[in-house]
């Protein structure tokens, strides 16, 4: 397990020890609310990348390309 060492504002600090007080949370689950943040982010950002990279494409077309390589594999399983 790595370790990190990061700095915040006060103002964050506060309104997130508040958050977690209120969730019930102990400050000791801060680095479980700081690695869930990280990992919701980072699939967020992911899926948003690859909407904007798919948007220029047909969604028709993309739904039929995924239905004739579904029909293929069907055809030529053993």
């Amino acid at each position: 397990m790595t370790q990190w060492s990061v700095q915040v504002s006060d103002e964050t600090d506060k309104a997130l020890r508040t958050f977690l007080a209120q969730q019930g949370d102990e400050s000791n689950n801060l680095s479980a609310f700081v690695e869930r943040a990280v990992r919701t982010v980072i699939r967020r950002e992911t899926i948003k990348r690859m909407q904007d990279r798919n948007s220029r494409y047909d969604q028709q077309e993309i739904l039929a390309t995924v239905d004739d390589a579904v029909k293929w594999t069907r055809g030529h399983r053993s």
